[in-house]
């Protein structure tokens, strides 16, 4: 299986889509005085599209991410203290609910400020720590170099480079680019420049 490889052309791709959203959507977006993906649809086509976005959205977010990723927290603590799964999921959502009514989107964006912190920190420490036993990166490369192949032939019966490029083209644009839940962390920033930083860390 490729996925090491498929999980950094995904990762170039993302980078790709994200200076599509920074450039290209954010300043229209901005400049519209749109706050919502749906209230986009509103202008541009009717309300029937605006509440069948809103509402598919809702669903398809709660069903495929935040269930997943409550789960993923319950058993996370369960195998490190041994709390019970299902009264972790609960305290998660009731704890997560509760300071995202209470602060609004002020409380969303310094939650993602400390995660890129500890996301940051703990990335370094572990790339150093494990280039560190590995012997530096050309060790690495020459026990692992399947592992930094990024582009397949377009003949490769797993990863064809087209099959790549169209995907995140189509995918990406989509998720990154229209998602309510990225675009939201920079219709609230100040500025565009403010936005374009802030979601370039995110990105990080």
């Amino acid at each position: 299986m490729r996925w090491d490889s498929s999980s950094r052309n995904g990762n170039g791709g993302t980078g790709f889509t994200f200076s599509a959203l920074i450039w290209v959507f954010l300043p229209f977006y901005i400049r519209g005085g749109l706050y919502t993906m749906p209230e986009f649809l509103e202008r541009r086509y009717n309300p029937t599209c605006r509440y069948l976005f809103a509402v598919c959205s809702l669903v398809l977010w709660i069903v495929a991410q935040m269930a997943v990723v409550m789960l993923a927290g319950g058993k996370a603590l369960h195998v490190m203290f041994g709390l019970n799964e299902t009264v972790t999921i609960v305290c998660l959502a009731v704890l997560a609910g509760s300071y995202t009514i209470y602060g609004g989107l002020i409380s969303v964006a310094w939650t993602d400020f400390l995660q890129f912190v500890v996301m940051m920190l703990g990335g370094l420490i572990v790339t150093i720590i494990g280039l560190h036993r590995v012997g530096g990166l050309h060790e690495l490369m020459l026990a692992s170099p399947e592992k930094f192949k990024i582009i397949y032939p377009i003949t490769d019966k797993e990863y064809p480079w087209l099959g790549v490029w169209s995907v995140f083209l189509s995918v990406g644009v989509w998720y990154n680019c229209t998602n309510q839940f990225i675009v939201q962390r920079c219709l609230g920033a100040r500025s565009e420049w403010t936005r374009g930083w802030a979601w370039c860390s995110r990105a990080s």
